[in-house]
This record gives C-alpha cells, sequence and structure tokens, in this order.
C-alpha cells in the first residue's frame, strides 16, 4: 500500500516527522496511534454534526462558522492522512 500522503511523506513531504517518528517503532503502537487518530476523526464529526455540545454558549458566531466550516474539516482531512501515511507504513513493512 503506497498510499499518496504516504508516498509524500517518505519524499520529505507534508508528515515526514511522523513517519521518521514512527519509522522504528513496533507495529502494535503504530496501531494504537491509528486508532487514536480515528476516534480524534469521531469526535470532530461529531463537533460538526453538534457544536452546541462542544462549545461555550459565549463564543461568537463568526468563530463557531470558522469552527464548524474550517478548522474542524481541515483537522479531519489531516488525520486521515497521517492515517495514510502510518498505514503506508505498515503496509511497506508487510509487503517490503
Amino acid at each position: 500500500m503506497d498510499s499518496d500522503a504516504y508516498a509524500r511523506a517518505k519524499a520529505g513531504g507534508p508528515h515526514e516527522g511522523l513517519l521518521r517518528t514512527y519509522r522504528d517503532k513496533p507495529a502494535s503502537l503504530i496501531n494504537k496511534a491509528i486508532g487514536s487518530l480515528v476516534r480524534k476523526i469521531a469526535i470532530h464529526e461529531q463537533k460538526i454534526a453538534n457544536p452546541d455540545a462542544f462549545l461555550r454558549p459565549y463564543v461568537d458566531e463568526r468563530e463557531r462558522r470558522h469552527l464548524i466550516d474550517s478548522k474542524w474539516p481541515t483537522e479531519i482531512l489531516i488525520f486521515r492522512a497521517e492515517i495514510e501515511v502510518l498505514q503506508g507504513l505498515l503496509g511497506e513493512r508487510e509487503h517490503g
């Protein structure tokens, strides 16, 4: 499995530091990190679907819109790319 995010990280692009950090870690730790990222995605999706459950009442509408429309969706994309990088690392170990 050689995902685009993994290929870019291997080439020194985004998430190269993540790849370097996990390169020599055991598969169990990499899988744990993947699980953590999956949970973060789920929480962010919940935040987007029901922001009132996560935001204090005094957060102004402009900040609220920014979180819902930009910040949380962008972070989800980052988490997904990080998962791809870690899965690519595991795949390369398995398949050489």
